[in-house]
């Protein structure tokens, strides 16, 4: 007898049974994991009848409540949970290092989380689309590896995730804005050669190189002339440090493409063509100032140390330790003047 079935996203098997499919559309389908839905109907025609509008519903209820895009977070979160409970529980993180029975005690506890799912007949397994995020997470790790769970951090993530944790380390609320700033800056620069926020794993060495020439091409904060070699690399290390932050503190599996992006040689700087004073004009000023007690040790402290004028007229009683076995002074930020170079000690010695 001839089908009297016609209905859309039907499709009669050899075997003579129903299935529903339908394609997931383009910008889903990195979520929905797959590019198609498939589902058993029935093996007679009037079991797919019966079954086909709650299988139309169920499809269009899954296509509306999904997002349209891949949140890291939501996998991020349940994945830090599955690390621990691995590492709590002594489990092997890669599968070929699990013993024959762990792996055989992994696979019984996901059939467990998966027994609680009704079973597609077709297949004998629970469809995917009913299974929860985490269940789905953990019962992937189970039966390969906390590594295969692959969270799609974009560009924004990344950086998002790496300002935080920099934020951990910081007291200068003041510093934390600037830099705050300066990230959010290169990121917007970063978006503008990708189009998109795509993710990070998707960045490659002609984005560093596109990225390094748009930021030697800028004008210099002065308005004159284009910034400085520092300034291009100070600037163009922040999306190459987000991203080693992400490969470690993230577990994204990349290698960082904007590792040894070539910048250019950098300028012989200024102070480095500076010639030392003339012995004449050290003992000059010591002449000039023989007559101010207070210009001269400062001035002494200059000629012996090294130390730089702010540095010396930023000190206080505090930063002095006369008495200890090699006599020396700190220098140290403080809350009314920065120190460009790490803290320092100097010693006094070579003044007495």
């Amino acid at each position: 007898m001839p089908a009297r079935f016609s209905m859309k996203y039907v499709k009669r098997l050899k075997d003579g049974s129903y299935k529903y499919r339908r394609r997931v559309p383009d910008h889903l389908q990195k979520v929905f994991g797959k590019s198609e839905f498939s589902r058993f109907l029935g093996r007679t025609e009037e079991e797919a009848l019966r079954a086909y509008p709650d299988m139309h519903e169920h499809f269009e209820r899954i296509i509306k409540n999904i997002p349209n895009t891949a949140t890291a977070s939501e996998i991020a979160s349940p994945k830090e949970q599955i690390n621990a409970k691995f590492l709590e529980l002594g489990l092997s993180r890669t599968k070929k290092n699990a013993g024959w029975d762990e792996q055989t005690a992994r696979k019984a506890e996901a059939e467990r989380i998966l027994a609680r799912y009704a079973l597609d007949e077709e297949t004998g397994h629970p469809d995917r689309d009913d299974v929860s995020l985490s269940d789905h997470l953990l019962v992937t790790a189970l039966l390969d590896s906390p590594e295969s769970i692959q969270a799609q951090f974009t560009i924004s993530d990344v950086f998002s995730h790496y300002l935080e944790h920099w934020k951990t380390s910081q007291t200068d609320q003041m510093k934390v804005d600037k830099y705050a700033e300066r990230i959010s800056r290169m990121q917007g620069i970063l978006l503008d050669i990708t189009g998109a926020d795509i993710p990070v794993t998707e960045l490659t060495r002609q984005h560093g190189r596109m990225l390094r020439d748009k930021l030697k091409a800028q004008p210099a904060r002065s308005g004159r002339g284009r910034p400085a070699y520092g300034t291009v690399q100070r600037n163009f290390n922040i999306p190459k440090a987000a991203i080693n932050h992400g490969i470690k503190e993230l577990d994204i599996l990349m290698t960082n493409p904007f590792t040894s992006i070539d910048l250019g040689r950098a300028p012989v700087r200024a102070h480095d063509l500076r010639h030392p004073l003339p012995n004449p004009v050290i003992a000059a000023m010591y002449g000039e100032l023989s007559n101010n007690q207070t210009l001269l040790d400062i001035w002494t402290l200059i000629h012996h140390t090294g130390a730089q004028n702010a540095e010396v007229l930023g000190l206080k009683k505090n930063d002095l330790y006369l008495a200890d076995p090699i006599p020396h002074f700190e220098i140290t930020p403080d809350d009314e003047r920065s120190v460009k170079e790490r803290a320092r000690l100097v010693s006094l010695l070579s003044i007495r």
